[in-house]
């Protein structure tokens, strides 16, 4: 119902008291016009709630659209001052010309190229390039100097590691070894060092002398040594003398052997085996004798004397098949190795073997 003295909005029929502009739609009102009847329709909202408006469905948004969200800004509010575009349905302002005409819109997606300009060529300067020299030799001879030079390079070091590969096994061998491990060897005597002459004996010497019983056998007193000389070499074993010396007792030459064992070089001690053969002969225990003299030869099987005691141990044991042949190994060794042994006990052992190879024993 419109009140009495009210104007009616001729475009949204919207009562006003007295106002010159309609409330919700801002058209001028006349004033003493009647209101017209308001057609049925929705129920009316009610003041200040905001007016709820379909939105017509769009096209997806893209990211490189120029739309700019124009079908996405806020609608006016109930009893707001802006009106609505009698163009279309809810369509913004925006998109209408002044004159009724739609925009042409760009379309989504499409983005104008922008125009490209190449960066203006920064002048240059003319660098000026030596001529190459020419080479001393032709590319052929320089190949072959070369090639040459490499090759006598490859040569040489080739010669000089052979070279130290044959002073190294030089430095190892008897003639260099067995010198040196003597000095070693008589020095730790003269001072007394058993400990480290013991060190310097093979395992097999060590498995049947003790420290003890080395010690022993060298008694005490004070003597020197010198002279020291290889009077033979093999590529395992060396034979040494050197001259010994103590006081009232007359000068001696004195034979010892060295081996290879285990890349290292040893002495190979039985003296001490060799006292106990002349022991068992003294006592007549014959028997004792021959498991002495065996000990003696298997811990230095190069010595003469310890072949030459084994020849007669079995030939005292009355075993001459077996004295044989260490009779005849016994001469062969006293050919090729000096030794202490006498003269005298020399020419017995030269006369134990005939008689064994006579059959007469």
């Amino acid at each position: 119902m419109v009140e009495a003295g009210a104007v009616a909005c001729t475009v949204c029929s919207e009562p006003s008291d007295g106002a010159a502009f309609c409330g919700r739609c801002g058209s001028a009102l006349e004033p003493g016009a009647p209101a017209p009847v308001r057609p049925a329709g929705p129920a009316r909202l009610p003041q200040g709630q905001p007016l709820k408006l379909a939105r017509p469905k769009l096209p997806p948004k893209s990211a490189s659209s120029d739309l700019d969200d124009a079908f996405h800004e806020t609608l006016p509010q109930a009893g707001s001052s802006e009106g609505i575009s009698p163009s279309g349905p809810f369509m913004p302002e925006t998109a209408i010309r002044q004159d009724g005409a739609p925009v042409e819109l760009p379309k989504a997606g499409h983005r104008e190229p922008i125009p490209f300009s190449a960066p203006a060529a920064r002048p240059t300067k003319a660098v000026k390039r030596k001529a190459p020299k020419p080479p001393l030799l032709p590319a052929g001879i320089l190949y072959v100097v070369k090639s040459a030079l490499s090759i006598a390079f490859l040569l040489i070091l080739s010669v000089a590691g052979v070279l130290l590969v044959l002073s190294q096994r030089e430095s190892q061998g008897p003639k260099d070894a067995a010198p040196r491990l003597a000095k070693r060897y008589l020095s730790a005597l003269s001072i007394t060092d058993y400990a480290s002459a013991y060190y310097l004996l093979s395992l097999a010497a060590q498995a049947r002398c003790t420290m003890d019983e080395f010690r022993k056998m060298r008694g005490p007193g004070v003597w020197t040594w010198g002279n020291l000389q290889v009077v033979a070499a093999e590529p395992d074993a060396a034979e040494v003398s050197y001259d010994w010396s103590a006081p009232d007792k007359p000068q001696q030459t004195v034979y010892m052997f060295f081996v290879r064992e285990n890349d290292r070089w040893v002495v190979p001690y039985n003296l001490n085996l060799l006292k106990r053969v002349e022991d068992a002969m003294r006592e007549n225990d014959p028997d004792l004798a021959l498991l002495e003299s065996q000990e003696a030869v298997r811990v230095n099987p190069r010595d003469p004397m310890a072949r030459a005691y084994l020849c007669e141990a079995a030939n005292f044991r009355k075993l001459y098949e077996q004295a044989k042949p260490e009779c005849r190994a016994a001469l062969e060794l006293i050919g090729k190795y000096p030794s202490n042994l006498s003269e005298q006990s020399v020419v017995h052992l030269k006369a134990v073997a005939a008689a064994l190879e006579q059959g007469k024993q």
